[in-house]
């Protein structure tokens, strides 16, 4: 068996939202090749849609949309790379305010007394 790192889009459907919302999770899948792994995370996007209503009373709806990559796992070594992708962004002073947001925040999340 391989493992791969497989990437699902759900689509948030939220009527009352003025802007859509979309989920993009990355998922192990252990398989025999690259079509199971296909094959199972397809199964597994499918199975995880949901229609609900939410503790406000607003109707929410994950569906899913598809998978974006797959990527074979060769080595499971620390500090392998596992994921990559590149960014190209229009504005760059946003987007490296963005990451320094969201690395305070993680260093504050570990940082807090347990």
């Amino acid at each position: 068996m391989k493992y791969y790192i497989t990437t699902l889009i759900f689509r948030i459907s939220i009527p009352e939202e003025k802007y859509p919302q979309f989920d993009e999770q990355i998922r192990l899948i252990e398989a025999e090749d690259g079509m199971q792994a296909y094959e199972k995370a397809r199964l597994i996007g499918l199975h995880e849609e949901e229609q609900f209503v939410s503790a406000q009373g607003r109707s929410i709806g994950w569906n899913f949309i598809d998978i974006t990559n797959i990527f074979e796992i060769a080595n499971f070594t620390d500090g392998a790379e596992l994921y990559s992708y590149t960014s190209e962004p229009e504005n760059e002073s946003q987007y490296l305010a963005l990451i320094r947001e969201k690395a305070n925040a993680l260093k504050n999340r570990f940082s807090e007394p347990v």
